[in-house]
């Protein structure tokens, strides 16, 4: 099995979250940006894209600067910390397909329990409050404040 250097796979991964934040622009300019003066549904995907194409390109130019001569070993991750990096996905994942059926808030509150109280094992007063303040705050935010419609499930919640 081939070794790659620090340097190398921050370079790589630098370039992999540029294509993909250039997928997501492109996918979110085809949706409003403003709608009656309001944030649209296209108004975080965009920035979110832009902002990780900043990110992507401040990694692989301070990588291609910085590091050359650094003959650092990338250490390849556990199989522990591979299956959890794939839980929070599965767990992501799982909350965009609940949210048709359940609505936003509903999906919210199971992705912040599946991380918080499963994943995390945060099970004390302080884990529950963030599981029950996480899609309260989203709601005050979009809905109260911005006045962004979520989609409801349903249950119409």
């Amino acid at each position: 099995m081939k070794r790659y250097s620090l340097h190398q796979v921050d370079m790589g991964l630098g370039a992999i979250f540029v294509a993909i934040a250039l997928f997501v622009l492109v996918q979110s300019l085809q949706l409003d940006f403003y709608v009656n003066s309001v944030p649209g549904p296209g108004f975080f995907p965009t920035l979110l894209a832009i902002a990780l194409a900043i990110a992507g390109s401040i990694l692989t130019l301070t990588s291609f600067v910085g590091r050359k001569n650094s003959e650092e070993e990338f250490e390849v991750p556990t199989r522990a910390q591979v299956k959890r990096s794939l839980s929070v996905w599965l767990a992501v994942l799982v909350a965009v397909l609940l949210v048709p059926v359940l609505g936003f808030i509903l999906s919210m509150l199971f992705l912040a329990a599946a991380l918080i109280l499963g994943l995390e094992r945060k099970r004390h007063v302080a884990g529950i409050a963030a599981v029950i303040l996480i899609p309260l705050f989203a709601y005050l935010l979009f809905v109260a404040l911005l006045g962004v419609q979520f989609p409801t499930g349903v249950f119409g919640i």
